[in-house]
């Protein structure tokens, strides 16, 4: 027998159906979406692109357009959507590429940007591990050896790596770019203080 470890009703799927329709449709749909930073959800006329699964989530991508962030590529998460309507409005097929488009980002979200160039350090351990199933396509192992296990990506700085390095704890060393080693110094600094 065979177990998977997924949950068995994904929150927000009852509104799948609708969201796909109007991506077909290329519909304008309009959305009551309560951000877990807000108290109140927010109204957003959004033209759906593309329904992604990321950890046990769906996720819609679309493009705003009656929002400070007009025009922009939004993502909003289904299990955060109140409410979905039809508009009865409609917009000209987008060229929108998921693969082109998520090839540089872990994740869900895609800040913009370049690549960056990432260097971790794994212990010789962790690094069987991420060897065996890689972090990300762009995955190089550049030193393999009793000591470490280092291997580069060329990905966006995004949250969802953020919290996957972290998830590591003291098995990986971030070693490039500067500024995505302050940040887990300064996480790991923030955790230190919660034990003391």
């Amino acid at each position: 027998m065979i177990k998977f470890s997924r949950t068995n009703q994904y929150k927000g799927a009852e509104h799948i159906a609708t969201i796909v329709d109007a991506i077909k449709n290329l519909e304008v749909i309009r959305i009551a979406y309560q951000s877990f930073g807000r108290n109140e959800p927010k109204e957003h006329w959004v033209e759906p692109y593309h329904v992604r699964e990321y950890q046990h989530r769906f996720y819609l991508i679309g493009k705003s357009q009656k929002a400070k962030e007009d025009g922009a590529l939004l993502t909003f998460a289904l299990d955060r959507m109140v409410d979905i309507w039809p508009t009865n409005k409609h917009f000209d097929k987008k060229n929108f590429d998921d693969a082109s488009y998520f090839q540089h980002a872990i994740g869900i979200t895609v800040p913009g940007g370049e690549p960056e160039q990432i260097e971790l350090s794994f212990t010789p351990l962790q690094g069987k591990y991420v060897k065996s199933q890689p972090l990300h396509p762009t995955q190089q192992t550049t030193i393999d050896n009793e000591q470490e296990c280092r291997v580069t990506l060329n990905i966006v700085v995004n949250h969802e790596l953020l919290m996957l390095l972290l998830s590591y704890g003291a098995n990986v060393k971030v070693l490039q770019p500067a500024t995505l080693v302050q940040r887990i110094a300064e996480e790991a600094k923030a955790m230190t203080k919660l034990y003391k």
